[in-house]
């Protein structure tokens, strides 16, 4: 069975339908020579998840130790 025919939207030529694909703009073009592909930059980035949170969480830091400092003694505490 024959397939049945459409038109290329971009070129207007008629064509058999399993000839003609559906581009990225939602054209249905021929799939030859007027198919043009999606440029790089259209696509949205990819981000890969960096996990799950833990509750309470707090970066690590090192204690400040600093020699100039006086030392608390009795009275000051």
């Amino acid at each position: 069975m024959a397939q049945p025919w459409g038109e290329c939207m971009r070129c207007g030529f008629i064509r058999r339908l399993n000839e003609l694909c559906q581009e990225w703009t939602g054209l249905r073009v021929c799939r030859d020579t007027c198919r043009d592909p999606r440029p790089a930059d259209t696509r949205p980035p990819s981000y890969k998840p960096e996990g799950v949170p833990l509750p309470n969480a707090s970066p690590a830091t090192e204690p400040i130790y600093r020699e100039d400092w006086p030392i608390a003694e009795g009275d000051d505490l």
